[in-house]
């Protein structure tokens, strides 16, 4: 990514993660549209590359709607779930 490549306000996305912790219908909730490219490029490492652990309701497993922010700082980015 060059420099003006990167989002200047932060990258948000929901996905639902299922109680065997597969995720599915990844949306983006919040993108600067001249910065689209990246934020696609994000999800699609999110999508790959991210393994989620189902989430726990009186020690059950149990589906969970995740929301997650990205910010960029000094080149790299930041999670921050919601």
């Amino acid at each position: 990514m060059t420099h003006q490549d990167i989002p200047t306000g932060p990258i948000v996305f929901q996905t639902l993660i299922n109680c065997e912790g597969m995720a599915s219908d990844y949306q983006l909730l919040s993108c600067n549209s001249e910065t689209a490219f990246v934020c696609k490029q994000v999800l699609e490492i999110f999508q790959k590359e991210i393994a989620w652990d189902a989430g726990k309701q009186k020690n059950r497993n149990v589906d969970v709607l995740m929301k997650v922010a990205i910010k960029f700082e000094e080149g790299q980015f930041r999670i921050i779930l919601t």
